[in-house]
């Protein structure tokens, strides 16, 4: 008998004592019932329908798209391997097999699948297969150009957007293929279905003058179509021009205006020009608090113009109190990034060296986080009288030499502020099992008393001598 059967049977044997003869007749055939159906297999138009719903690209016919990278690998694999199996004429469900398998990495076994789908004219296998051997897809797959090219004609002749753009850009970028013409003639396909990307890619060959007559004025109505459309980085395009007076008359406040909204959705270039705009005060009121948190959102992208510039804000206590040591993080930043003016503004802070990796600093402060966290776990559980080890006057030390060490550590604020919140949850799994003594009276072993010393004495270590900077963090 099967668990649904058993479960039913159970059920049924309920319903008898409730209820009696008359009335279980019915449940009977209700129990039954749902015990065939969780014993039988789901319908292969069910799992056709489940492979759509975990891994479908197309968002076509009411279906809704899955990016690749929120593809559920578990569930969406043998959904789609019994879709492709049982309906092997619709392409569809090829290629979301092939999406899966791109997930895992196995671009050969994903390429097998897009390919039987391209074949029979789907096109977004035809693009996604064509971008692969492009080298976009990463992994070790040998580049094939041709290929590629052959596949992104037969979907963009579908009048598929993202095909009539690539196809584009490889007219543009590819060296052996360049050919101006054909890359405008696909970006005007794409740009005449009103896609805001399309227009952007013919503004700049208007801007650089590649294939068409150098306009800037005409680049710039091509670039205010497409920030119309909210494509961020034609907005921030516009109000470059605005600013500049490029194709148009120059007007700082609309260039502001264009720049934020490119700004709001993200893109780098627009927070650190939103920032400059409000250290400036140009076409806007000028604003260094303001200004430090639009440079600090385009650094955190790494855009090492905005990298620099934050470590100078820092250095300088500009919109934000003084920190020199995060000024230097941020500069380093930038010089891994490859900007040359960090590497000038990190040598004129001068700060004395600690012979450390930025590796090595963060692993020193979490382990003092780490060790802090346990020494006032330990008190705590002395006041429940569960340990002795920790008296006041051990923590008050603690947090005196923790002061210390946190104000001393050459890492910036925000990586300190996350190598604390993850000692401290680690410090819950302590000061739950202290509870869980306290509740069932339990009592803690010599080790865990000894650890309690311990952590204050790596803690002593760690601060060195005794005397402390004044607090920034309260412990």
């Amino acid at each position: 008998m099967t668990a649904a059967l058993t479960l039913a049977h159970n059920n049924l044997g309920v319903v008898l004592m409730k209820f009696g003869p008359a009335k279980s007749i019915v449940c009977t055939a209700v129990f039954v019932l749902v015990a065939t159906v969780q014993a039988t297999a789901v319908p292969r138009s069910w799992e056709a329908k489940l492979c759509d719903q975990y891994s479908s690209a197309d968002d076509k016919n009411g279906r809704t798209r899955v990016p690749l990278e929120k593809i559920d690998v578990e569930k969406a694999m043998s959904l789609c391997e019994n879709a492709v199996s049982a309906y092997p004429n619709e392409p569809r469900y090829a290629f979301q097999l092939g999406r899966v398998f791109q997930k895992t990495g196995d671009l050969r076994t994903a390429i097998e699948y897009y390919q039987k789908a391209a074949d029979q004219g789907y096109a977004y296998a035809q693009y996604d297969l064509a971008a692969i051997v492009l080298g976009k897809g990463g992994g070790n797959i040998e580049k094939d150009t041709p290929s590629a090219l052959k596949y992104l004609t037969l979907a963009a002749e579908q009048n598929f957007i993202p095909a009539q753009n690539m196809l584009g850009l490889v007219y543009d970028d590819e060296e052996s293929l360049r050919d101006y013409a054909k890359a405008i003639y696909w970006f005007n396909k794409a740009s005449d279905q009103g896609d805001a990307e399309a227009k952007f890619y013919i503004a700049m060959h208007y801007s650089k003058g590649w294939g068409v007559q150098k306009s800037d004025s005409e680049a710039h109505s091509w670039l205010l179509n497409a920030a119309k459309l909210g494509y961020a980085e034609a907005q921030y395009a516009v109000g470059f021009d605005l600013q500049n007076g490029r194709g148009v008359t120059a007007d700082a406040a609309a260039a502001v205006g264009w720049i934020n909204k490119s700004a709001d959705q993200g893109y780098s270039e627009a927070q650190y020009a939103m920032g400059l705009a409000l250290l400036k005060g140009q076409g806007i009121t000028k604003n260094d608090s303001e200004a430090f948190q639009w440079i600090k959102k385009a650094a955190m992208q790494d855009n090492p113009n905005a990298c620099n510039a934050l470590g100078t804000l820092l250095a300088q206590g500009t919109g934000v109190k003084q920190d020199k040591y995060e000024a230097s993080y941020w500069f380093e930043r930038a010089i891994a990034k490859g900007s040359e003016p960090a590497k000038h503004n990190l040598a004129l802070l001068n700060l004395p060296k600690d012979g450390l990796t930025r590796e090595q600093r963060v692993a020193s402060l979490k382990n003092a986080y780490s060790s802090y966290l346990t020494v006032k776990v330990c008190y705590e559980a002395r006041q429940g009288y569960l340990i002795q080890m920790i008296t006041r006057s051990d923590f008050d030390q603690a947090k005196l030499l923790m002061r210390k060490i946190e104000n001393n550590s050459q890492l910036p604020r925000d990586q300190k502020d996350e190598l604390w919140d993850v000692a401290s949850k680690q410090s819950n799994n302590l000061r739950d099992l202290y509870q869980l003594l306290k509740a069932f009276g339990g009592s803690t072993s010599d080790d865990m008393r000894l650890s309690c010393r311990s952590a204050l004495i790596d803690l002593q270590k760690a601060a060195g001598a005794d005397d402390t900077a004044s607090p920034k963090r309260d412990f």
